[in-house]
């Protein structure tokens, strides 16, 4: 079913359907399957949606306005190994050490459900689900208020650029991949091609259910590289203007990932107020050291490789912030792979406990 023929398929109403109940979707040929757009997942992204009345929380933090940007030292946290119990409710018992550290924001890894027990969160396919194997919905709104009581501002990575292959429905429902682009993990998002309007409104209203449901202090944007975009306005630039207006009163950030390192996303106006996005996430200074430490030079490191200049590549981090320029990464790992999807996204670029990154506005 493609987008404009779902919008004339029209809503049926059932009765006595309230939270907790659980359900599935039937296509025209009979098969059974689970919400594009379910809130939960209790059984993983193969089983039944479960019905989420988001309106049943009691938000108990409406003072709270956020931080001023130049003072968040960030932390990036993946739910599921920040805590021996890999659960949003064993992370709040952690937040006081977080606030002993010097932390003043948490930038939580991908939440949206993807399949199997254990994922860095980049796979995802149930992308407006809190991935059931750290809790409830309601268990990560208890979190994030918690981390308000303690003036800790929350900022929420989402994934615009590709999605896992187990348990993503929304291919019969609408045009969302398109072969007009390359893309590093799979299938690029049709962003730009024929019925793209109903795929753009799908990555906005994401975006706004993690920010406003969750009561979130920002998001950061996995790889905005490999989001193509021919069109204009380009999909980032539509979407964070809509996020800035939802709540003018909030400070709300927004954050890039950007291997092309290219400086559009950070415009910023005459007194130095962001235009858009807030800062960069910058990994090049840790690529360079990680490669000096280790002596790997294969995969998303060899442009990092320190053996061809060692001291240029880590000086120019240090006095530039970067160590490559707008487009000219080579990407050498990949550019041999075949399929496209061969080259995917090592664990160990997404390791919490074990790299430190930095912030560049």
């Amino acid at each position: 079913m493609r987008c404009r023929d779902a919008a004339m398929a029209g809503t049926r109403s059932i009765a006595d359907v309230g939270a907790g109940t659980r359900y599935r979707f039937v296509g025209p040929d009979g098969s059974r399957f689970p919400d594009p757009a379910s809130r939960y997942q209790p059984d993983d992204v193969l089983g039944a949606s479960e019905v989420i009345d988001p309106g049943s929380f009691r938000w108990t933090d409406a003072d709270w306005s956020g931080r001023p940007w130049e003072e968040a030292i960030i932390y990036e946290l993946h739910i599921g190994t920040f805590t021996h119990e890999g659960t949003f409710q064993a992370a709040l018992q952690r937040l006081d050490h977080l606030v002993f550290l010097g932390i003043t924001a948490i930038q939580i890894m991908p939440l949206g459900d993807f399949w199997g027990r254990f994922n860095w969160g980049y796979d995802g396919t149930a992308c407006f689900a809190p991935d059931s194997i750290y809790g409830r919905p309601d268990d990560f709104r208890r979190f994030v208020q918690a981390a308000h009581e303690r003036s800790l501002m929350v900022v929420l990575d989402i994934v615009l650029n590709h999605f896992g292959a187990e348990g993503n429905y929304l291919p019969g429902l609408a045009p969302i991949f398109t072969e007009r682009h390359d893309n590093l993990w799979g299938d690029a998002i049709n962003f730009d091609g024929e019925d793209a309007a109903c795929v753009r409104q799908l990555a906005i209203d994401n975006a706004l259910f993690w920010l406003t449901e969750f009561n979130l202090d920002g998001l950061h944007f996995d790889a905005v590289h490999m989001i193509k975009d021919d069109s204009a306005p380009h999909i980032l630039d539509e979407l964070a203007q809509r996020l800035q207006e939802v709540r003018p009163q909030r400070h709300t950030r927004l954050i890039v990932e950007n291997s092309d390192n290219q400086e559009r996303w950070l415009k910023r106006r005459d007194d130095g107020a962001p235009v858009r996005f807030a800062a960069q996430w910058n990994d090049d200074t840790h690529h360079v050291m990680h490669s000096c430490v280790t002596g790997e030079i294969t995969g998303y490191i060899a442009d990092f490789n320190p053996a061809e200049g060692r001291a240029d590549k880590l000086g120019r981090c240090w006095r530039k912030g970067f160590s490559i320029r707008a487009n000219t990464r080579s990407m050498k790992a990949c550019a041999a792979a075949s399929p496209a999807r061969a080259c995917r996204r090592l664990p160990s670029s997404a390791s919490c406990s074990l790299t430190t990154r930095s912030e560049t506005a």
